[in-house]
């Protein structure tokens, strides 16, 4: 067994895109486009998409 301290960013930590969330969700809601949601909140567009996609995945396999 390894020992040792694992570096770098451990799967599943989405630190900055999950407390966001919230805020890119509501703003999708209101229909903003993700490029100006993304320049507004200091994300990347592919990290606003991601969030709005696992929410619908999350919604869909809830029902």
């Amino acid at each position: 067994m390894a020992k040792g301290k694992k570096l770098g960013r451990q799967p599943g930590q989405r630190i900055k895109s999950d407390r966001l969330a919230p805020k890119v969700l509501q703003m999708v809601a209101r229909g903003i486009s993700y490029r100006q949601i993304a320049r507004e909140l200091h994300l990347s567009k592919t990290t606003v998409n991601d969030i709005v996609k696992r929410h619908r995945q999350g919604k869909n396999g809830s029902s």
